[in-house]
């Protein structure tokens, strides 16, 4: 979506500017950023457990960034 999204918005640049002729992507760079590591458990020392490895619920969110050139 984000790769469109920069596309449509390079059309509606240059429309503006009257550019009449298509425009074509030069490059198109993404880049992703996770988000901060969440909270981990510190492993115990009783191995007398059997309840096994436990699984903590939570999120994580991941950012990208998209960059386009276009040319005319």
């Amino acid at each position: 979506m984000a790769v469109v999204d920069s596309y449509n918005k390079a059309q509606t640049v240059a429309r503006t500017l009257g550019i009449q002729t298509s425009i074509t992507p030069l490059t198109i760079t993404e880049e992703t950023q996770k988000g901060s590591p969440g909270p981990f458990l510190v492993a115990s020392l009783d191995t007398s457990s059997t309840s096994g490895t436990p699984i903590e619920p939570g999120q994580l969110e991941i950012k990208a960034t998209v960059t386009g050139t276009y040319i005319s």
